[in-house]
């Protein structure tokens, strides 16, 4: 059996626990999937706090811009986000939408509304 039907103020609910606008998540970007606990993460990045929106039929976007100003070499594939820097617990990732191939010393940053969070089904 599978929870099929969701309505929109669970959907809501259920985001909103994870993804507050008072308590921001951490970023980390990773080579390959997060998979259901966070592995995979690159090498050379930190976890960059990231704030949210409310909550809206069940998706949220980051409110800020998150930047990484020293990058390594690498291709970034998948994002994950954790409750802390020190990545304690990993609370949901997902693919980007392209694949970024990263220079060693570039800039790396999210625009606003560039990460979404949202319940699928």
């Amino acid at each position: 059996m599978a929870l099929t039907y969701l309505p929109a103020a669970q959907a809501n609910a259920a985001v909103k626990a994870m993804f507050s606008t008072a308590t921001p998540t951490f970023t980390d970007w990773c080579s390959t999937t997060p998979g259901l606990t966070g592995a995979n993460t690159i090498v050379g990045f930190t976890p960059k706090s990231t704030s949210w929106t409310a909550a809206v039929t069940g998706k949220t976007h980051n409110a800020a811009t998150p930047t990484w100003t020293t990058a390594p070499a690498c291709t970034i594939k998948y994002f994950a986000e954790f409750n802390n820097a020190t990545k304690t617990i990993y609370l949901g990732g997902g693919a980007t939408t392209a694949t970024i191939t990263v220079p060693a010393g570039s800039k790396v940053s999210v625009a606003v509304g560039g990460i979404t969070i949202a319940v699928q089904g």
